[in-house]
């Protein structure tokens, strides 16, 4: 049995046996063959722009996954809810952050995804990204707003959980954020 964190690693895909019609399927395949033009043909006869599988995965999380960011636009040029979450509350961020994909997270902070929504765990970006080691990641979180300081369920904030896993960098970074929290951070422009 996978464990939760395990199952996010894989490729979003439509559940066997999902209740959806045929036309969700052929959209979310155009959607992740990257079918511009099928996936507005999709839309404008009615598929739902928030439209989510068995797991919960929306066609933008599908979009972003593959990093088809044309399609993303345009489904959030649709309405799309850039923070609809999955099944266990993963945001397209969240799942981002935790798998260190900087250009993802990037795309995401600059059309204005919730930075500081927590997972049905209470876990959030910044603290995931902390834990696993992703500098870059974090350092584009906290310029989108990632609250430096937001307290995860057990009590404990990203520099705990750097501090606990050795990744000094993050340490360093979180550090400088604490001291000054309005001050930009060094690296970003």
């Amino acid at each position: 049995m996978q464990s939760l964190k395990e199952e996010h690693k894989l490729r979003p895909t439509v559940a066997r046996g999902a209740a959806h019609s045929s036309v969700e399927a052929a959209c979310v395949e155009a959607v992740q063959e990257g079918r511009l033009a099928r996936v507005r043909v999709f839309l404008r006869d009615g598929v739902a722009v928030n439209w989510q599988d068995a797991k919960g995965f929306s066609l933008l999380f599908h979009a972003i996954f593959r990093r088809h960011f044309t399609i993303a636009e345009e489904l959030l040029a649709q309405g799309a809810n850039i923070d609809l979450a999955d099944n266990h509350g993963w945001t397209p961020l969240f799942w981002a952050a935790f798998n260190g994909h900087t250009d993802i997270v990037g795309f995401l902070v600059a059309h204005r995804a919730a930075a500081n929504a927590a997972t049905h765990e209470c876990d959030r970006p910044l603290f995931m990204a902390a834990y696993k080691g992703h500098l870059e990641v974090v350092r584009v979180l906290l310029a989108g707003g990632a609250r430096w300081d937001a307290i995860e369920s057990g009590g404990r904030d990203a520099l705990w959980v750097a501090r606990m896993n050795g990744h000094h960098e993050i340490v360093k970074l979180l550090e400088t954020k604490a001291a000054a929290p309005d001050a930009p951070l060094p690296g970003t422009h």
